[in-house]
């Protein structure tokens, strides 16, 4: 199902992201590993992903 945008539409989206690069980056990153784990890494990938999880909140909590 292919979505049809106005030139004005394609405009105002490419402005936004080229003002917003850092957060744009942030949310397609973000997006990538949720991906990635709901639908393509492994059981493995997964545990190690977890460990590196906890690993982060331990250091935060800290």
């Amino acid at each position: 199902m292919a979505v049809t945008y106005t030139d004005a539409q394609r405009r105002a989206t490419k402005k936004y992201r080229s003002k917003h690069r850092e957060r744009t980056n942030y949310l397609n990153k973000r997006t990538v590993a949720k991906t990635f784990i709901t639908k393509y890494g492994t059981l493995g990938d997964i545990r190690a992903l977890q460990k590196l999880i906890d690993v982060r909140l331990d250091n935060e909590e800290a």
